[in-house]
């Protein structure tokens, strides 16, 4: 059974409105565009004013983002420093050069970009004098991330390990999908012969520097799934196989050496690739983003 999912700004909206309901959690929702900023905002206010119980929390929560003036930017830090405003919905503008305590939860309206991004705003949480008790004692904070429905960060999403385990510095790993790679191999078949691990430049008798330098076809399509996925279409009809002479090596004279190597092509009967790879696309993405719920 799958339920179809609300937009990722609406579902962030929906969580910053319940922690701002609460009347004990001080939060930031950052957002990528300025756009979602003013999205997840407007969004946030509709869902305090339609409950009477939380109606007059509407000016606890603003908006923060760099197409405001300085005075209304200035105001807005005055408000957060004075804890007059328990939500703030922002761009990265938030994430540096604002030194703001107190904050208890951070929303993440899709993945930054980059982990040290994502660790640099939900460092804003559990900081200040208000991240401990009387007693000395730690107050835990949170942050949560709410993935879009693309297929990276619904990867990231079932496996947040590949994110979190991977240091620093180091991008999150993503797979490699056998249905689009099988598109993208049949448009770049119709404009030139695939020739597997190695440079194109082979087939056009060029040789010295460039082919230790260009990319090849395995690394560009997928590396290893290149061929499971080649091999399929070929099978299938979509894909004619030849024989055929190229450089293939250069010795120390620069002499070259050529040999017989298989290449492949898309076979005409093959219609516009390029619009079969959108539909192979879509359909994909639609069914990552069908049926997932992140609350």
């Amino acid at each position: 059974y799958f339920t179809r999912r609300c937009h990722s700004a609406d579902e962030t909206a929906f969580l910053l409105a319940k922690a701002i309901a609460t009347g004990s959690v001080r939060c930031i929702a950052f957002c990528k565009t300025r756009m979602l900023v003013e999205w997840v905002y407007e969004r946030c206010l509709a869902i305090l004013k339609s409950d009477p119980k939380t109606s007059h929390l509407t000016s606890k929560v603003e908006s923060y983002r760099g197409g405001y003036s300085a005075d209304a930017r200035r105001s807005i830090e005055d408000r957060l420093f004075k804890r007059e405003l328990w939500g703030v919905v922002g761009t990265n503008a938030l994430e540096l050069g604002v030194d703001v305590g107190g904050i208890d939860l951070t929303l993440h309206c899709g993945y930054p970009g980059s982990l040290n991004s994502l660790l640099q705003q939900s460092g804003r949480a559990g900081r200040g004098k208000g991240s401990v008790t009387r007693t000395g004692e730690i107050v835990p904070s949170c942050a949560i991330m709410i993935c879009f429905s693309s297929p990276s960060e619904q990867y990231l999403w079932r496996n947040p390990t590949s994110l979190l385990s991977r240091g620093v510095a180091a991008p999150p790993t993503l797979p490699v999908n056998g249905s689009v790679v099988k598109g993208h191999i049949l448009c770049a078949g119709e404009e030139f012969p695939l020739v597997g691990n190695r440079p194109v430049s082979c087939l056009l008798n060029e040789y010295g520097n460039v082919i230790g330098t260009m990319s090849t076809d395995c690394e560009l399509l997928g590396g290893e799934v290149y061929y499971e996925e080649v091999e399929y279409l070929f099978q299938k009809g979509l894909l004619t196989r030849k024989t055929v002479n190229a450089v293939t090596q250069v010795d120390e004279k620069r002499m070259a050496k050529v040999n017989e190597i298989e290449v492949y092509s898309t076979h005409p009967v093959v219609k516009h690739p390029w619009q079969r790879l959108v539909e192979i696309f879509c359909a994909v993405k639609y069914r990552i983003s069908g049926g997932i719920r992140l609350m």
